[in-house]
């Protein structure tokens, strides 16, 4: 079973380090341990350099983000009790959603998951269509019952929610300029 006090005794997993999952990686890793997980290896490297090629953070701001490790491997988020799926959901000029890497992150997710686990995912689109995909995902890759076994929070993003609930901090600085 879920315990509240699991998100202040464990380490929390930020799937996926774009825009969004790096900044909130980066407020966490502030205060407490946080691992950050991305599938592209050149990205995970440039920033365990302290280095985002996207300009999006500032070089000092992943600095002070001193609790924050990076990863591309499975296996070294496999510990962590707590995972915030934040990959994106384009959608092409039809205005349909490309699911591919809500599914991919569902399944690495899956694989990993244990008894008590808590899953968020922090989407941009309908978390309706998000639930149709991902929890039966999470289910048939763990092996484990969603609301038995673990847990989901299928969240629209907010910023300004995250800062307040998960780091109880002021918001992150504004992005640097060009």
């Amino acid at each position: 079973m879920f315990r509240s006090a699991q998100l202040n005794d464990t380490t929390i997993a930020v799937i996926g380090l774009g825009q969004v999952g790096l900044r909130l990686a980066v407020e966490i890793g502030r205060h407490r341990s946080v691992i950050g997980f991305d599938d592209n290896p050149d990205r995970v490297h440039n920033l365990q350099c302290e280095y985002d090629h996207t300009r999006d953070i500032s070089d000092e701001c992943l600095a002070q983000a001193r609790h924050l490790a990076y990863t591309s491997a499975p296996r070294e988020i496999a510990h962590c009790r707590t995972y915030i799926v934040t990959v994106p959901m384009p959608v092409d000029t039809a205005h349909r959603p490309d699911t591919s890497p809500l599914v991919k992150a569902s399944e690495t997710v899956g694989r990993l998951l244990k008894r008590g686990d808590l899953v968020i995912f922090d989407n941009t689109n309908n978390t309706a269509s998000a639930a149709e995909i991902c929890v039966p995902l999470l289910e048939h890759n763990s092996g484990l019952r969603f609301n038995h076994n673990f847990f989901c929070w299928l969240a629209e993003r907010c910023e300004s929610t995250w800062n307040e609930l998960l780091t109880q901090t002021q918001p992150m600085p504004p992005r640097p300029t060009a």
